[in-house]
């Protein structure tokens, strides 16, 4: 059994196989993408806001440090106004290496940075067009995948939230979504390419794999319901729950260490500090009690949304022949984008009362990402049946309508913020200024006192109230280097926040520290004389373990793709005409 069985469209070779069209396709999703980013990519315009700052300066210091030979960069040292903070260690890479590379090759982190989004966006777009081209042709599947490149929800992510790796993930959701509908889905116990879109998801932004292994998660419920007591558990179900935790064991060299590592920062501003009640969408009853955060997020994001998901539903309840391939993928993502609006929607309200992974997502309207992808598939899947079918023009405008809406809401957001709302961002020089840090990676030892440190001129400050000759050798991500003239032994405090992957050493030989209590800054005792002090990152427990998980992970996943790719060495005799892969599904 798997999700579906077998392709719902045949078209002729040369529709499907035509270069000429494949490429003009693959213009034109490059060229939407651009015109998608034109406020950031033509205009370089756009509103700076915390969320901007901190990824660009993240992504300022990752590159940095891979150029320096960090291969894995997690203290960003600019942080609390460069006594550093661990934010890499808990915040999704995969954006940041992204930039990182890119940067090799550009002049400044912003171009680079442009290039991922540019990229992310034909790439949804390229998904898309795959995704569609399984039920028509290649030109409709094309201008299918446009639409879903100019989605409002993720255009305001990224131009006007500025979380640019959450709007960067999109492309691994829909390529997602694309993997679970094909022919073949879940059809083994391993789904090699499910697997590695959940891992990079996961890679990209945490939260959002997070939502959708809630929302996907459902479609095991059209499987179990057919099961009976004592038949052979449903394959597509523990496919996709298998295959779903090798994607995350993929991910385990960063997420491990993440999760193992909580208790040492304020992890809990997350829940306390940002809280669901002012952010569900189609806020009725809540916005009384407590408010309401963003209309245009939790109203007219979601009524665009909704509108796509309604239109499609109500365009498959009215057909009688619900079996065929198309329909049967339809009514798949019409499940996880329902799903993804009761999370979103006041209906959830009672589960986010309870402690549970669901508070870690924060926002309840932050579940319009998983609808925005697969609301607007169901949308065009439902085109694609209509136009198959030869429908009547009534489906035709109740279909097409949110599609345009969706596509009329990124033009108007776009020339908005290119033309009155964004201002010149002028970023052509990288930026690397200290900066103050989310409030969520202070660290646990972090004492109330240790902005004052800064104020008052830090180790500058610090060395000529004591009459010390002191000079700041090196920052970076792996390694802060100080050289200290003493007159006799004195206990001094380093402008590093104290954390257990940092060892100390003077003039190379391990010395211990303690922790300041006021600042919780690194205090070490140097002796007479000039010395070189040395602070060198090394691996926590947490990040080995992680790395092996990752491996094995990796391992497994190699082993399976072998295993399918030379079948007789898994011991199946090789017979003409029969698929070794089919034969194991039928039990032979």
């Amino acid at each position: 059994m798997s999700l579906v069985n077998q392709p719902a469209y045949a078209p002729d070779a040369s529709a499907v196989r035509s270069p000429a069209l494949w490429l003009l396709g693959l213009a034109a999703l490059l060229a939407s993408a651009v015109l998608v980013h034109a406020p950031a990519t033509i205009f370089d315009v756009g509103v700076r806001n915390i969320d901007f700052n901190t990824h660009y300066a993240w992504a300022v210091q990752f590159a940095e440090a891979l150029r320096g030979g960090a291969p894995y960069p997690r203290w960003m040292w600019r942080g609390q106004f460069s006594l550093g903070e661990p934010a890499l260690l808990f915040y999704s890479p995969l954006f940041y290496y992204l930039c990182g590379i890119l940067r090799l090759a550009t002049s400044n982190m912003w171009e680079a940075m442009r290039i991922v989004f540019i990229l992310s966006t034909m790439l949804t777009g390229v998904y898309g067009w795959r995704l569609l081209r399984q039920f028509t042709d290649d030109a409709h599947a094309f201008a299918g995948a446009v639409a879903l490149q100019w989605s409002p929800v993720i255009f305001m992510l990224c131009h006007w939230y500025n979380d640019f790796p959450w709007a960067v993930g999109f492309c691994a959701l829909v390529a997602l979504t694309y993997y679970l509908s094909r022919p073949n889905a879940l059809r083994q116990w391993v789904d090699i390419p499910v697997s590695l879109a959940i891992a990079a998801l996961a890679l990209i932004h945490i939260l959002s794999a997070l939502m959708a292994l809630i929302c996907f998660s459902f479609l095991s419920l059209r499987f179990i319901r057919r099961w009976r007591w004592g038949a052979p558990f449903p394959r597509p179900v523990a496919c996709w729950f298998i295959s779903a935790g090798l994607g995350l064991g993929l991910a385990m060299f960063y997420l491990f260490p993440a999760l193992d590592s909580m208790s040492l920062i304020a992890a809990d501003v997350w829940t306390t500090q940002w809280t669901p009640w002012q952010n569900f969408a189609f806020p009725i009853f809540t916005a009384f009690a407590f408010g309401m955060r963003w209309f245009s997020f939790q109203w007219t994001m979601p009524a665009i949304v909704l509108l796509s998901i309604v239109a499609a539903t109500l365009y498959a309840r009215s057909q009688p022949d619900r079996s065929a391939p198309l329909n049967e993928t339809l009514a798949l993502m019409l499940v996880v984008a329902w799903v993804s609006l009761f999370f979103a929607s006041e209906l959830s309200y009672p589960l986010w009362l309870l402690d549970s992974p669901l508070r870690k997502i924060q926002f309840p309207d932050r579940f319009l990402y998983i609808g925005a992808a697969t609301g607007v598939i169901a949308n065009l899947l439902a085109l694609c049946d209509l136009r198959r079918r030869g429908g009547s023009r009534f489906w035709r405008v109740i279909l097409i309508t949110p599609l345009v809406l969706g596509v009329a809401a990124t033009a108007v957001l776009g020339a908005k913020l290119s033309w009155i709302d964004g201002k010149p961002l002028a970023l052509a020089t990288d930026e690397t200024s200290p900066y103050r840090g989310l409030p969520e990676y202070h660290i646990r030892t972090q004492g109330p006192r240790w902005q004052g440190y800064y104020d008052a001129g830090g180790l500058a400050a610090e060395c000529a109230e004591r009459r010390l000759t002191c000079t700041t050798l090196a920052q970076t991500s792996r390694a802060q280097l100080w050289s200290v003239t003493t007159g006799g032994p004195v206990d001094l405090r380093l402008p590093l926040l104290a954390f257990p992957a940092w060892q100390m050493t003077i003039d190379g030989a391990p010395t211990p520290y303690v922790i300041d209590p006021a600042t919780g800054l690194i205090t070490v005792t140097i002796p007479f004389g000039a010395h070189r002090i040395a602070a060198s990152w090394q691996r926590l427990p947490s990040e080995w373990a992680g790395l092996f998980m990752s491996d094995l992970a990796a391992l497994i996943l190699v082993m399976v793709a072998l295993w399918r790719r030379f079948p007789r060495a898994a011991g199946y005799p090789i017979r003409p005409g029969i698929d070794p892969i089919r034969r194991r599904d039928r039990g032979e």
